[in-house]
């Protein structure tokens, strides 16, 4: 199954929810279980009053301390101990599958993505999740909602701890800009001057952060959101060029076939014709 990690995956266009999940779970002291079979669904549990070691069936043992946010991928084998059972409940579990042009993870392996989860925005997102899921007619629209705020400030945390622990914190304003703006009025001069660092710095630093130029992962960024709307919209080739920054849609043409290999009208009837 192909991984996208958190990080990338803040930066995703579009992507499809095709189940959730949510309960609490009670779990005593020393109790085991088993996944036999293949995990169906991804999981994230958040071990808010219980410690657990899992034992994958091929790796190593993973401990995750009371407090942990867990994640583990979909066709996992493991077994987990539980101890340290001192609250009720012992964890909140949510399920769920994740799926672009085919199905993903944001994980490769079993693994804990927070060691002690205390974001309070988090903690409450999940608690409301199961709240709501237990409900006797469940809001599915607000658990849809819930669970990408969920997933939008994992992939938030996760983004800001590689900025401050790669040492891009210098040209932090910038990465945000590229990643987010949807018309990308300014020059990389620009950008660099609202990190008040030079171009030069700028453009070696985001190299290094990227592992491609900005002019590069700008283009990427504005290919695949223009990939959205062409297949979810019915926008104008030229309302999607102007959405997207460019001053002609004959350059956005131009860099919409040279990375996909197919003019843009063309990639929007081949499109229509998959999803028919």
């Amino acid at each position: 199954m192909k991984t996208i990690n958190l990080v990338d995956f803040s930066c995703m266009e579009s992507f499809d929810i095709s189940s959730l999940f949510v309960m609490k779970q009670v779990w005593h002291e020393g109790q085991v279980f088993h996944m036999a079979a293949p995990r169906r669904q991804s999981a994230l549990l958040w071990l808010c009053g219980a410690s657990a070691i899992f034992y994958p069936k091929d790796g190593e043992a993973v401990r995750a301390d009371e407090g942990a946010l867990v994640c583990i991928p979909q066709g996992s084998k493991y077994t987990t101990t539980y101890f340290n059972c001192s609250t009720r409940p012992s964890l909140i579990l949510i399920e769920f599958c994740l799926k672009a042009q085919e199905p993903f993870s944001i994980v490769e392996c079993i693994t804990v993505l927070e060691k002690n989860l205390t974001d309070p925005a988090i903690t409450a997102t999940i608690t409301k999740l199961a709240a709501d899921y237990a409900m006797p007619s469940r809001p599915y629209l607000e658990l849809m909602s819930g669970f990408f705020k969920l997933l939008s400030l994992l992939a938030a945390g996760a983004e800001q701890r590689n900025i401050s622990r790669r040492g891009f914190s210098t040209i932090e304003k910038g990465i945000r800009y590229l990643q987010t703006d949807e018309q990308q009025r300014l020059s990389l001069d620009e950008v660099a001057a609202m990190c008040f660092v030079t171009p030069a710095y700028f453009r070696r630093m985001f190299r290094k952060y990227a592992g491609i130029s900005p002019s590069a992962y700008r283009i990427n960024r504005r290919i695949e959101k223009a990939k959205n709307l062409l297949t979810n919209s019915s926008d104008s080739i030229e309302a999607i060029a102007d959405s997207l920054g460019y001053d002609t849609p004959s350059y956005f043409c131009r860099d919409f076939k040279k990375a996909v290999g197919m003019p843009p009208t063309d990639y929007r009837k081949q499109a229509n014709c998959i999803e028919k």
